[in-house]
């Protein structure tokens, strides 16, 4: 403000906000734009990705099924019985005869690879053989692209065609069979293997690898001026061979394709919907494959994502359009201000004097020189219920009604002693103001003069304000201060207020009580002495002052702390231990430390109990020889001894918190897991039997015990287990089992050993009959009978049957 020319103001600053919210409203929208467009293009070739990932995919898939009828074709055509067939064929016409081996043979191939029909036919497409039992010659289809194949010398495909007899569409591979002979230059004949679309062919076009409710596979061709779909369409029936769609119909992506084209397209396919695809080209074939989604589906991520982009940019627009909004108004708020001041200033040398007044926290009143009221700031008309308009002019007595609190008689009126005395004037305590509306409200006050340029008094200025909350915050702490030294008298535990020295101020009953000593009696004692902490050598080893200066100059509270002493309550000296805390308290004005102390002296003996208990147990589970392990209630090792350690041969950090389950050889884990809740549930377990890892790769056998522990609420916390090597008993069983099988085998081969030697020894005795007959008949005979060549034989199988009897000797 220029002090020199009050009237003067500051030219109003012009705001910038409109002009940089709408900067960053269309840097906002140029940027989502941005975003939402690079989303969109994103998007669009992930899908197209995809799709040429599927198209690529059907169109191998393809290539792969054709190259796999190709080498049947290629293999049955080297079987020599087809060789030979067809040799024969060319030689004796229909009259050939094929064999059952080649007619089972072939029958095989047409089971095992599940063709439809399998055929023998001959350079001019005579049927020699087929397993279906056709017969005349191959249709116009199969038979064009034997031609190409026996004059090329390589296996074919058919096109996709239907058949003349049954209507179904089908693909026959062609392969030409060649004599092995230098003479035999031209083909025999060629081996036609008949497949069905709809058995293999349609369902691998018509799959789809992910789950989609519109996405599907065509084969197409071009037939003409046409687009000939060749598979039967998802979405359409009966449209196999069948399909027909004028090349005219450039929209449609089967007739892309059907043009040659390839790539990613977009267009209507058949039904008029708008599809997204990919085109591609079948190799060595007439076929193209179309892999096509509708473009709902396909961008329907893209849409619920572009819905929340735009969503997002509205909002952000939003935000930036509100925070623009907030600070053109705060620039107006300032703009105002600005001018307020401005206007102020101008005023202040013309009302310095009232704006001063207006401007007081307390409530102000303004007289002239005769006591009528000429000023009421805000708080006065709050308080007195009065409004500035309707005050001027009156008496202050008529706006400023006070009275004793106590004796409800008139209190003089402050400006009235303002004006005899000429002085400030103060009003009594327990003085009430009653306002307009009969509200009465305790206040305090005090009334000065206004004086002229000459030093006559011009009017008064009266000051006051409402002592309600005030009289409140006293009562309150009155309230406070009462239920606090009821708390300290009341307190279960001891408190003490010591001062800055580390002197007791003042002690609650339990003090009293604890130390057997009155508490007037311990008022002035230093703490020190009454805790008989005497270090020895003449100091003090209480903490209790120190922590208590510290406190007293404004550090923090401490809780928690511990120390021992010696105290003397009813004749008796006795060494106690202390849980105590220290805070500030304020009393009387003065900054205090308040200590509150607990005898923990038992607790603290039943601990160390407690810690010598668990350390016994501790030691005695460490030291067992027995392997103890601990479980969670989710089967993780907690706690393991020394002598689990040892049996397996790990280190604990390996082991604790693993599934325990990790350590059951072999494939009994889940048997564990299932073993386990039904350990949980019983609460024990007896000869649970495990194969348990070792840590160096081996295993051993182990028969588990255990039990469960509970909390309160009934809930496992804890599996303890114990568990018995036994590998080595069970390895000496397993040799008993040995042992004895071995046994019971010598047992069984003596057994055959006698029988043996039993049916030997007898079947030898009746031998010595036959052979000794056998060879006087012989003797007896002359030469040219023909009884002797029957003897001969006889006496020849005789020396066979004792040779195998001395053979069966031997073996007993």
């Amino acid at each position: 403000m220029d002090t020199a020319n009050p009237n003067k103001t500051s030219p109003p600053r012009r705001s910038l906000a409109p002009a940089a919210s709408l900067f960053l409203l269309l840097l906002l929208a140029s940027v989502g734009a941005w975003f939402y467009r690079s989303q969109e293009q994103d998007q669009q070739q992930r899908i197209a990705e995809q799709l040429a990932s599927v198209g690529e995919y059907k169109t191998n898939q393809i290539l792969r099924w054709r190259a796999e009828r190709l080498a049947d074709a290629t293999v049955v055509a080297h079987y020599p019985t087809v060789v030979e067939t067809l040799r024969q064929a060319a030689r004796l016409g229909p009259e050939v005869k094929v064999s059952d081996h080649l007619a089972v043979l072939l029958g095989s191939v047409k089971e095992a690879y599940r063709y439809n029909d399998v055929l023998l036919a001959e350079p001019g497409g005579r049927i020699v053989f087929s397993v279906a039992g056709e017969s005349g010659e191959v249709n116009d289809e199969a038979l064009g692209t034997m031609k190409r194949a026996l004059g090329g010398g390589k296996p074919l495909v058919t096109d996709l065609h239907a058949g003349e007899a049954t209507g179904r569409p089908h693909v026959s591979a062609i392969a030409p069979v060649r004599g092995a002979g230098a003479e035999e230059a031209q083909p025999l004949g060629a081996v036609v293997l008949v497949s069905l679309a709809e058995d293999f062919l349609y369902p691998l076009i018509q799959s789809w690898p992910l789950p989609s409710r519109s996405a599907e596979t065509l084969l197409v061709r071009r037939d003409g001026d046409d687009a000939l779909f060749l598979n039967e369409l998802r979405h359409r029936s009966g449209t196999a061979l069948q399909l027909r769609i004028p090349l005219e119909r450039s929209e449609v992506p089967g007739v892309m394709a059907a043009l040659g084209r390839e790539g990613v397209v977009r267009g209507r396919d058949y039904r008029g919907v708008e599809v997204i695809g990919v085109l591609k080209r079948v190799p060595d074939s007439l076929w193209s494959v179309v892999a096509k989604i509708d473009a709902h589906e396909a961008f329907s991520v893209w849409r619920f994502r572009s819905v929340l982009i735009l969503a997002l940019l509205l909002a952000l627009m939003a935000a930036t359009g509100a925070a623009g909004l907030v600070v053109w108004q705060r620039s107006q708020k300032r703009h105002l201000e600005d001018l307020y001041q401005s206007e102020a200033a101008r005023r202040a040398s013309l009302e310095r004097y009232t704006v001063t007044l207006r401007a007081i926290g307390d409530a102000v009143i303004a007289t002239d020189g005769d006591g009528m009221v000429e000023l009421l700031n805000p708080e006065a008309e709050a308080i007195t219920g009065w409004k500035e308009e309707e005050a001027c002019g009156r008496p202050l007595g008529d706006v400023f009604h006070i009275v004793n609190e106590e004796t409800r008689a008139e209190v003089e009126n402050p400006v009235t002693r303002v004006l005899r005395d000429g002085a400030v004037a103060h009003l009594a305590n327990h003085t009430l103001l009653i306002a307009r509306d009969g509200t009465e409200r305790p206040i305090a006050d005090s009334g000065a003069p206004i004086r002229d340029e000459r030093g006559a008094i011009a009017g008064v200025v009266l000051v006051f304000r409402d002592q309600t909350e005030e009289r409140r915050a006293q009562t309150k702490l009155k309230n406070e201060r009462d239920n606090l030294r009821a708390l300290m008298e009341s307190a279960p535990a001891g408190i003490l207020v010591l001062d800055d020295d580390g002197r007791i101020v003042t002690v609650n009953p339990v003090v009293e009580r604890l130390f057997g000593r009155r508490r007037d009696e311990l008022r002035g004692t230093a703490c020190a002495d009454l805790f008989g902490c005497d270090s020895g050598d003449g100091g003090c080893a209480c903490p209790l002052p120190e922590m208590a200066k510290e406190v007293i100059r404004g550090g923090a509270g401490i809780q928690h702390q511990e120390m021992e002493g010696r105290i003397e309550a009813d004749g008796q000296a006795r060494s106690m231990v202390w849980r105590f805390g220290v805070e500030p308290v304020l009393i009387a004005g003065r900054r205090r430390a308040a200590v509150w102390l607990e005898d923990i002296t038992a607790l603290k003996r039943a601990a160390e109990t407690l810690r010598e208990s668990e350390e016994r147990f501790r030691r005695l589970y460490e030291e067992s020889p027995g392997p103890y392990q601990s479980l969670d209630p989710a089967g993780r090792l907690t706690e393991v001894n020394n002598a689990w350690l040892k049996e397996l041969g790990y280190r604990r950090e390996e082991v604790i918190g693993r599934w325990f389950g990790e350590l059951v050889a072999g494939d009994r884990a889940a048997e564990f897991g299932a073993r386990f809740e039904e350990f949980k549930a019983s609460g024990s377990m007896h000869g649970l039997e495990l194969e348990l890892a070792r840590r160096e790769g081996d295993t051993i056998s182990a028969v588990f015990e255990g039990r469960i522990s509970h909390d309160e609420s009934g809930r496992v916390t804890q599996a303890h287990c114990i568990f018995t090597n036994v590998s080595a008993r069970k390895r000496a069983e397993q040799e008993r089992e040995k042992l004895h099988a071995r046994l019971v085998q010598a047992q069984k081969m003596e057994a055959v050993g006698r029988l043996a030697g039993g049916v030997a020894h007898d079947f030898n005795n009746l031998l010595t009959v036959i052979n000794g007959y056998s060879a006087l008949g012989f003797q007896k005979l002359s030469p040219g009978e023909p009884v002797r060549e029957y003897l001969r034989e006889i006496s020849q199988a005789g020396e066979r049957a004792a040779a195998l009897t001395r053979q069966l000797l031997a073996f007993s």
